[in-house]
């Protein structure tokens, strides 16, 4: 488990990535949650396992709803084959693993985003000792 490279140590301490900054980027959900809907998508801490054609779409949906942490867990590369169903999956991220790519572009979308990044398979008696962190989701 790691932080991506290349993704600020602290994602969070993008000095909570300029609270202004995230309310522009974000601010327009709270009118379709509501203040303390928004807040709770705010504040969580989300983990997906599998950042595949399902997956890596799920993980930018959720950094785009503005969660506070996300947990990527798979052991795979982006590879050529992926490019027509994986988000993550571009020229420049071809050999790079999976979730190191969707790390990066995540960095991009919501800079206070905390990202884990876990390179490991994944299997029904295994996951939850994957989590570095306590989820909600």
């Amino acid at each position: 488990m790691s932080l991506a490279p290349g993704v600020p140590a602290a994602t969070s301490a993008v000095a909570a990535a300029d609270d202004a900054d995230l309310e522009r980027r974000f601010g327009g959900l709270k009118r379709l949650y509501g203040a303390r809907g928004y807040a709770r998508v705010r504040a969580a801490r989300v983990a997906v396992v599998g950042l595949g054609g399902v997956g890596s779409w799920a993980v930018e949906a959720l950094a785009r709803s503005g969660v506070a942490q996300l947990v990527l867990i798979d052991l795979d590369h982006v590879s050529e084959s992926n490019v027509n169903r994986q988000i993550q999956a571009m020229g420049q991220t071809l050999g790079m693993s999976k979730a190191e790519a969707l790390a990066r572009r995540i960095a991009d979308i919501h800079p206070g985003c905390v990202v884990h990044c876990v390179e490991e398979f994944a299997d029904a008696d295994n996951w939850p000792g994957l989590l570095p962190v306590e989820v909600d989701a």
